[in-house]
């Protein structure tokens, strides 16, 4: 059984999801066909599919509020979560934020623990008109990767991988959007960390070993010191 579904929090936010299962644990565990005993509550992020943010950025405490009022409407008292790409964002500080809910956490190619130098200087004040300026003409941006790729500063995979995620104008402006937009839920892995070592909650990390954009060495210090 599969239900589609949305909540709406404070008039603002639109949260669209999908059910899938009728098991009596509910969870976000892994890939809906797999695991038919449960039930699963799988969510669309922000500029990704039907769910609908107000324009101001996305804040810690606005997703703590936010979460907040999804645990009592789905009537939940623990839960698994599931994170890939920008999701890890969400359930790092759904981790923090919710330790008595939450049994445990998979992370699968997750965003969220690392600031990269690109990202650092695609956010920054100067730096996202830069930014703008850049995925406006894509013509240009891809040349000069292939350039650069050529010569060695880029790996191929990075450039085969933006081919195919800034390839056409819808999805150059979602990654703009949301890159900026999700910037405040960044969180440090020494919080992370921390909060982990106090609650106790298991995780799994799944990483690629020829991912170029998640890359395995933005795990070391939660795989070092948890």
């Amino acid at each position: 059984m599969k239900k589609e579904g949305h909540f709406i929090f404070k008039k603002k936010y639109l949260l669209h999801y999908k059910i899938y299962g009728e098991g009596k644990e509910d969870v976000f565990k892994n890939l809906p066909l797999r695991f038919k005993e449960k039930t699963i509550i799988s969510f669309d992020l922000p500029y990704h599919g039907k769910s609908m943010f107000p324009e101001e950025k996305l804040t810690k405490n606005n997703w703590k509020d936010l979460s907040v009022a999804l645990i009592d409407h789905f009537k939940v008292t623990t839960v698994s979560l599931l994170a890939y790409s920008l999701g890890g964002r969400f359930v790092i500080r759904f981790a923090i934020d919710h330790p008595k809910t939450v049994d445990e956490v998979t992370f699968i190619a997750a965003d969220g623990f690392y600031y990269t130098g690109i990202y650092r200087i695609s956010t920054s004040f100067l730096g996202k008109n830069l930014f703008k300026h850049v995925l406006k003409n894509p013509i240009k941006m891809f040349a000069l990767s292939e350039v650069l790729c050529r010569i060695g500063v880029l790996n191929p995979s990075i450039v085969k991988f933006a081919q195919l995620q800034l390839g056409k104008k819808e999805q150059r402006i979602r990654v703009y959007s949301s890159w900026l937009y999700l910037k405040g839920l960044m969180t440090s892995q020494t919080e992370l960390i921390q909060s982990l070592k106090s609650s106790n909650i298991p995780i799994t990390i799944y990483t690629g070993s020829k991912d170029y954009v998640i890359k395995t060495k933005y795990f070391s210090k939660l795989n070092s010191e948890y």
